[in-house]
């Protein structure tokens, strides 16, 4: 089954209407929400619940430092996601997403008005970066995109 941006938004919008009130927290309604999408993807990967707990634990950390240091390293923590995630696509030869996802020029963007408009900006987000990544079997095949 392909990822559903719909089935991302609206487990993020669970998070954004009510927010956990530790860092801790935050980190893993953040990663559960990504993992439940992140199952459906296609290739397959085993290690999406394995990367999952990485993203939980690094997310974490990012919404514990100071105020506004969090954009940054949620971009490492969705790269280091996103490798992880291609590593569990073996035999396939992944390529993970890239680029950022955006976190940080959306901080620096006028933020959304409501907690449903911030879910669906963030899944749009996420949902246009995973799907940049690829695998494949090797030449003379083509890659198979992240869907």
């Amino acid at each position: 089954m392909p990822l559903s941006k719909a089935k991302l938004e609206q487990e993020l919008g669970k998070f954004f209407s009510k927010p956990p009130t530790t860092a801790a927290g935050c980190g893993k309604a953040w990663a559960d929400a990504v993992a439940a999408y992140a199952s459906d993807l296609t290739p397959p990967s085993s290690a999406v619940t394995a990367a999952a707990g990485v993203l939980e634990g690094s997310l974490t950390a990012a919404f514990s430092g100071p105020p506004g240091g969090a954009p940054p390293l949620m971009e490492l923590a969705f790269a280091t996601f996103g490798l992880a995630v291609g590593v569990g696509m073996l035999p396939l030869v992944a390529v993970p997403p890239s680029a950022p996802v955006g976190f940080v020029a959306m901080a620096a963007a006028p933020h959304p008005k409501t907690a449903q408009a911030t879910a669906k900006r963030i899944a749009d987000l996420i949902h246009d970066w995973i799907t940049t990544g690829n695998a494949n079997t090797g030449p003379p095949t083509a890659p198979i995109p992240w869907t």
